[in-house]
């Protein structure tokens, strides 16, 4: 499952939330993906490995 912050389609492998400007700043944030019950199913930390890099 890949999670877009940007505009798109949603499909059973991508999601999106719609956002018109990025939200992370790609040098130490997490993110959380939780199960509807809270169970935090995986995450993910961003490290700076090229400053094109926005992928976890």
């Amino acid at each position: 499952m890949k999670i877009h912050t940007g505009r798109g389609t949603d499909t059973a492998t991508d999601k999106h939330q719609g956002r018109r400007a990025c939200v992370r700043t790609n040098d130490r944030d997490t993110a959380t993906l939780t199960e509807a019950n809270g169970t935090r199913a995986d995450s993910c930390s961003w490290t700076p490995r090229d400053p094109s890099d926005k992928y976890c």
